[in-house]
């Protein structure tokens, strides 16, 4: 590794190098507390910067190299595929990382992880470009996109509007690579975002984790009346810890009121093993119509679960209550 220079900052060192006649920077941790593992940043290096150095603090390495464009092109992902490693065998870190791509940035997170799941542990991903016909092809209601960033991307792609209509390489398009290697996510968004609307990008990532079953694996913080700025969670400590997580975890959702112990469900799925969901006759088909309703074998394992069906295929029911063991999660 080549260093140009080198800046001891307040905890950390910064390395300044080259990769391929890019510029790239490492965040060292002091050696005392590096724990080997690796953060990285796919673009705007010195953007909103707080969650990046918390990870720094906590003895993360954190890496980043500049991109000859922000529209997630094949090339720019083979260099940062190549990057990681790079530095991975360098730097004695993890080749697994934590991408933390705000904007831009999360489109080219969701593109590697795709492209490259090896090099996944984990994606924080803020109002990510999901859908290029949103933005920056402003085809939906996005009134903040400029046309400069059309022109970017035309420019990176080499294609016309009418083209992308056709064109199957979205973010969006990804999303099924995501969910069948349960990949965590951790995304932010602005429920105000005027260049990146969460209706038009986020959301298909939200619902595609739902109808998979896997939403455990994707936390989402909606941040109330904020725009496309200023990026990072709405609490970084549970965001770091929200990305590591190791147990087990045990889900409540919904707005329940509990007249039950939740031991006995509990020790239920300790004693079988495995993840849990629970479940109760319900003999009201307006109120399975209305729920989770499950099919099951004579080992109680899950055959199929119907979402608010308009005919249920049995009678039980399966409330918000669920139990997944820590290799379900990871």
């Amino acid at each position: 590794m080549d260093i140009k220079a080198t800046y001891n900052c307040d905890g950390y060192t910064q390395l300044e190098f080259e990769f391929k006649g890019k510029k790239a920077i490492a965040l060292l941790p002091p050696a005392e507390i590096k724990n080997g593992k690796t953060i990285f940043k796919p673009e705007y290096f010195g953007a909103f910067p707080d969650l990046q150095l918390e990870f720094v603090r906590r003895g993360y390495t954190m890496i980043f190299v500049s991109n000859r464009n922000r529209w997630g092109t094949d090339s720019e992902l083979a260099d940062q595929y190549e990057f990681i490693n790079y530095c991975a065998k360098e730097l004695d870190i993890s080749s697994k990382v934590i991408t933390i791509g705000m904007s831009c940035g999360g489109m080219m997170s969701v593109l590697l992880a795709a492209k490259y799941p090896d090099c996944i542990e984990a994606l924080y991903i803020d109002a990510p470009v999901m859908n290029f016909l949103s933005c920056p092809a402003n085809m939906g209601d996005a009134p903040d996109v400029l046309e400069s960033m059309w022109t970017e991307f035309e420019n990176a792609w080499g294609m016309t509007k009418r083209e992308l209509l056709l064109f199957r390489g979205h973010p969006i398009d990804m999303l099924p690579i995501l969910v069948n290697n349960k990949v965590k996510i951790y995304m932010a968004y602005g429920d105000s975002d005027k260049t990146v609307p969460y209706e038009e990008n986020g959301i298909a990532l939200e619902k595609a984790y739902r109808e998979a079953g896997i939403s455990h694996l994707l936390y989402i913080d909606k941040k109330a009346g904020v725009d496309h700025h200023p990026h990072g969670p709405s609490d970084i400590d549970f965001a770091i810890k929200t990305l590591n997580i190791r147990d087990d975890v045990l889900v409540i959702a919904g707005d329940n009121v509990l007249d039950f112990s939740l031991v006995d469900f509990i020790n239920y799925a300790e004693s079988k093993g495995s993840s849990a969901v629970m479940r109760y006759y319900e003999s009201d088909v307006q109120k399975l119509s209305k729920s989770g309703v499950l099919t099951i074998n004579d080992s109680d394992l899950v055959l199929e679960m119907q979402e608010k069906p308009l005919k249920p295929n049995s009678n039980w029911c399966c409330p918000p209550f669920y139990f997944y063991k820590s290799k379900d999660v990871l």
